[in-house]
């Protein structure tokens, strides 16, 4: 078989692989051209194939008016490897696994820590947190409240069943050996949106319910929509108590580790 260098138009004499029945279709084999040294990549047809050298003499056997290079003997060839999986989506899995996790404890705690049960200074900033306790007066008077009520109420306790569900699917997940990317940002966005609305759970109560902030405050305040939620965060830098800030910080994590991960995903796909 004969090809030219694209380097240095060299005209080069080769032999085709060993294997070359056996290598698939549009497989390249790499030789060294005699004149310049470039390395060049030489499709071999099959042998029930119509396709041609990338290159032939009209006349073989005449004298060519340009020197023409044997290249080096042929050898074995080997067909290209298969890509292996990247690590990266188990070890988001993991990353998502431990936010999760970490937030599910956290309400936890809360639980404990309004009840009582925990007594801790530096925690009792999660007492606002407790998703089990709105619950429980719920089912007990449930009749008597409004829905908008009782969801706001009940905005930890969404928040901790959302963790605890992400969790479990990241456990299975690990142990299958399959992911989702999409999964993991759609319940990173809800985590940070409970995480986040836990935060601000009695801005929403008192926009709910203007009258019951007027009953709080004798009638004398009237904030604005942007001090209104700004309200809980000036109350947890005022009393020093900053561990509140866990739950929607936990929620960013998560989010952003699911972002991520699908950010690496599409560089990856492209890269491929």
């Amino acid at each position: 078989m004969y090809t030219r260098c694209p380097s240095c138009r060299a005209e080069i004499s080769f032999e085709p692989p060993v294997n070359a029945a056996s290598l698939p279709d549009g497989y390249k084999h790499k030789i060294k051209c005699p004149s310049c040294g470039v390395t060049i990549g030489v499709k071999i047809p099959r042998l029930d194939s119509a396709v041609q050298p990338t290159f032939t003499p009209q006349n073989p056997n005449a004298v060519s008016s340009e020197p023409v290079y044997n290249a080096a003997p042929a050898e074995t060839a080997q067909a290209p490897a298969k890509a292996k999986k990247a690590p990266y989506g188990r070890a988001a899995n993991i990353f998502v696994l431990i936010f999760s996790a970490v937030l599910a404890v956290v309400l936890g705690l809360a639980y404990l820590v309004n009840t009582g049960s925990l007594d801790v200074d530096f925690l009792s900033g999660l007492a606002a947190f407790d998703p089990i306790t709105p619950l429980l007066l719920i089912i007990e008077g449930a009749a008597e409240m409004e829905i908008i009520a009782i969801i706001l109420a009940l905005l930890p306790t969404i928040t901790l069943a959302l963790a605890v569900i992400n969790a479990i699917v990241a456990i299975i997940c690990c142990a299958v050996g399959t992911y989702s990317r999409v999964y993991n940002l759609i319940w990173g966005l809800l985590i940070l949106a409970g995480g986040v609305a836990c935060l601000f759970q009695t801005t929403f109560m008192f926009m709910a319910y203007p009258e019951l902030l007027a009953e709080l405050t004798g009638g004398e305040y009237t904030p604005s929509t942007m001090e209104l939620f700004m309200l809980p965060v000036f109350e947890i830098i005022e009393s020093g108590l900053y561990v509140a800030f866990a739950v929607p910080g936990l929620g960013i994590l998560s989010f952003l580790t699911s972002l991520f991960s699908l950010g690496v995903r599409r560089k990856k796909a492209k890269a491929e």
